[in-house]
């Protein structure tokens, strides 16, 4: 997956750590988010919710009490719950009005 210095890198806010660990994590979190959204636009919005996410809290990680796969697996599950509640009730407005 990704290792401490990458992490450390994105922590200091190094654009080229966040491509890194984006093209090292994107295949793990796609291959979970597709299981859950159909849509390809609720994929791709919901892997930027889920990215966004990682790397704004990423400065919280610590890697004693688990693995960067499952801090990112925490995150994930959290954010796409989120999301989805989001998204079903913007479809239901739309479906009342």
């Amino acid at each position: 997956m990704v290792g401490n210095n990458t992490i450390s890198q994105c922590i200091k806010g190094d654009q080229q750590a966040y491509s890194v660990l984006y093209r090292s994590c994107a295949p793990y979190v796609f291959t979970i988010i597709k299981n859950y959204f159909t849509p390809d636009d609720d994929r791709k919005d919901a892997m930027q919710e889920v990215f966004a996410q990682i790397f704004l809290s990423i400065d919280k990680f610590d890697e004693e009490k688990g693995s960067f796969k499952a801090w990112i697996s925490k995150l994930r599950f959290t954010n796409l719950s989120l999301f989805y509640v989001r998204k079903t009730k913007s479809r239901l407005a739309l479906a009342w009005k």
